[in-house]
């Protein structure tokens, strides 16, 4: 189903990530005091009564500033308000009106979609709501009555729920139900992750800065090619742990190891001219730890001449280095001038296929065989090992349980044996492999 879009608009520091996140039902947003933390547009999902729509939280709005950040800004809440079906201009109910709040009541008025104002942050006694001087004030803004509500608090936020989807149109059937492959966009600051998410949308849907940490939140971009769904998640840069002072870059970089968590494959995104780092090694680690499929991407190529040689000794480089990983593919590109992003598409369809991959019982039981065949485990206490067999227990990632007479004698180097004798044979490009043991009484593996 097609679901209306309700955009949530205002200057800085009304409360539109708190709000928000109360609309929602959960603490997705960051919120912080510090204004401008919200920079790109942010997409969630509210079922309100059996009515659902998408929200759009936006960063603070200045129609005037020409300052560079609330310049990229204003240009992501006029996408927002262009696409919304309806409008929620959120005022500051502790402060009097100024000529910013004036300023985007106007650009409200002239943009001809319904709206709704909403003055936040109006907490005391509910029955003394409609004397407050600044609720008054918001009338001067001819844009209706305004609806007083205390999104910290809860108050009147359900009401404003029903206002909403009284304001909404239906939602619309869609005919094509969509199988996504969830792609978590990561790596350090400033390596290129949102400059490569516009270049493959083809607009400036990401705020791109030279200056590192302005992506402060996870966002979500969908992406139709070629019949197949894509849902690509840019992260926040991920700095060393000694590096980070600021809450909100402790929120978002905890948003962005969430967003691994969630995924079913990683991008590592990593600057051709600085090369692997420690910090990439650990990313890399964490990919393995919640066992998603990978990609490593080197952009900025356009900034070095590659050839095809050195290509082949820039990835043997890597996977010498790296100690987790090194089953992951190896792609470059340029989100500057879109080189390298067909192939991208094609590794990340590639991977997910290896990724949600099944192996019959039969023939995971024939090449049980052969590994154990090329290579018994060391006996234990004077006790040998048997196999029984093998079987398939899930995808995302491939994880196989082994049936044993003594589960004990299989150490985590033998576990590896069998992950690479595994590869070898069956490929698994870019995924973990998972390996489990149990004990179990019964004939041998034959």
């Amino acid at each position: 189903m097609k679901k209306p879009i309700v955009a949530v608009v205002g200057k800085p520091n009304v409360g539109k990530s708190t709000l928000v996140n109360r609309l929602v039902g959960k603490r997705l947003a960051i919120v912080d005091d510090l204004p401008g933390v919200t920079r790109d547009r942010k997409y969630y999902d509210v079922d309100w009564q059996g009515r659902k729509f998408t929200l759009i939280d936006t960063g603070g709005l200045d129609p005037t500033s020409n300052q560079r950040m609330l310049f990229l800004i204003r240009k992501q809440v006029e996408i927002a308000i262009e696409e919304a079906d309806l409008i929620i201009l959120a005022l500051d109910g502790k402060n009097s009106l100024d000529e910013t709040d004036r300023n985007i009541a106007q650009k409200i008025r002239k943009c001809g979609k319904p709206y709704l104002l909403v003055v936040n942050k109006i907490d005391g006694n509910y029955l003394n709501l409609y004397n407050n001087e600044n609720i008054l004030q918001a009338y001067q803004l001819a844009l209706g009555d305004p609806i007083p509500i205390s999104s910290m608090h809860g108050l009147n936020v359900t009401q404003l729920l029903d206002f909403i989807v009284e304001s909404i149109p239906l939602e619309q059937k869609e005919d094509i139900e969509e199988e996504v492959i969830n792609i978590a966009i990561v790596g350090r600051p400033n390596v290129g992750k949102s400059s490569l998410v516009n270049k493959i949308l083809g607009e400036d849907r990401l705020i791109v800065d030279e200056n590192a940490g302005t992506t402060r939140d996870s966002i979500e971009v969908y992406i139709e090619k070629d019949e197949e769904y894509f849902n690509f998640i840019d992260t926040a840069g991920i700095r060393k742990k000694r590096a980070v002072f600021q809450a909100v870059e402790k929120y978002s970089i905890a948003r962005a190891i969430k967003s691994i968590e969630e995924a079913d494959i990683v991008l590592l995104i990593m600057d051709a001219l600085e090369g692997l780092t420690d910090q990439d090694k650990k990313i890399i680690a964490l990919i393995e730890k919640y066992g998603k499929g990978g990609i490593i991407l080197i952009n900025k190529c356009d900034l070095v001449d590659f050839d095809e040689e050195k290509k082949v000794a820039y990835q043997n480089y890597i996977r010498e280095n790296i100690s987790f990983g090194s089953y992951f593919p190896i792609g470059f590109v340029s989100a500057f001038t879109g080189k390298g992003i067909i192939e991208m598409f094609s590794l990340i369809k590639n991977v997910s296929s290896e990724y949600h991959r099944w192996i019959s019982t039969e023939n995971l039981n024939r090449l049980a065989l052969k590994v154990v065949s090329k290579y018994q485990p060391p006996a234990k206490r004077g006790k040998s090992l048997k196999f029984f067999y093998v079987t398939q227990i899930r995808s995302k990632p491939p994880s196989f349980l082994f049936f044993v007479n003594y589960a004990n004698i299989i150490t985590n180097n033998y576990k590896k044996y069998i992950v690479s004798q595994f590869r070898d044979e069956l490929g698994f490009l870019g995924t973990p492999i998972r390996i489990f043991v149990r004990k179990r009484e019964g004939n041998r593996l034959s």
